[in-house]
């Protein structure tokens, strides 16, 4: 792109006298954050018989700074009993992104940012939930829910560009059932009970209980019925 051109007229081998000082010019440009790269004239050029050696070009180049800035990305998983106080301690997962990017003076555009891992890792690795005896895991809230699987955080990866992340994972107290052998005649249990714990709402599972019941049966037991006894 030419900036300006300044022309003169003159008689061959006398001082070549443009309408504007180039070197004040030059001065000029280079205030507006210019760099000379160069100039084909000396301070005091002369008029030669061949116009093509009187015209001369002068280069400049826009002035470039390096500019940096940083952005941390950070997930955060925290764990809650269904009354709201902590279940264990918060896992947080941190990454810092360094980018660096020339800003042109001249037109004061910045270039796209190229981006470098400076702390940490941007590959966030899974998190299994911590099992807590008598609990188990209910729910799990993700600002991301493509990244949790209803009981654990799955691996992820971040970018500068992403979104703080939140996860926040909920127990709830199991419940226990017991299956108790109780012979009707005498009211004696006949058999350990069974006792397991489980989550609410979900099929209560005895193991094998067809091979106690069948082991009984050769201590001339017959099964007479099952109860359920709760309240």
């Amino acid at each position: 792109k030419t900036l300006n051109t300044d022309r003169a007229t003159g008689s061959y081998n006398s001082l070549i006298n443009f309408k504007n000082d180039p070197t004040q010019q030059i001065a000029d440009y280079q205030k507006q954050h210019y760099i000379l790269v160069s100039k084909d004239f000396n301070n005091s050029p002369k008029y030669q018989v061949d116009n093509q050696k009187n015209c001369f070009t002068v280069h400049l180049k826009h002035d470039l700074q390096s500019v940096t800035k940083t952005t941390a990305k950070t997930r955060a998983i925290n764990y809650f009993f269904a009354n709201g106080k902590s279940a264990a301690n918060s896992v947080e997962q941190t990454v810092t992104f360094t980018g660096t990017a020339q800003r042109d003076l001249v037109t004061n555009h910045t270039s796209d940012y190229t981006w470098k891992v400076t702390t940490g890792d941007a590959n966030f690795k899974a998190v299994t939930s911590p099992k807590i005896a008598g609990y188990h895991v209910s729910t799990v809230e993700s600002s991301t829910p493509d990244q949790v699987d209803g009981q654990n955080v799955r691996a992820m990866v971040m970018t500068p560009n992403s979104d703080d992340v939140g996860v926040t994972v909920y127990y709830a107290e199991n419940q226990q059932a017991n299956l108790n052998f109780v012979d009707d005649e005498t009211g004696s249990s006949i058999h350990p009970a069974i006792a397991v714990n489980g989550e609410a709402g979900k099929p209560i599972d005895f193991g094998d209980v067809q091979s106690i019941v069948d082991q009984l049966a050769k201590q001339h037991y017959v099964l007479a019925n099952v109860t359920n006894d709760t309240p």
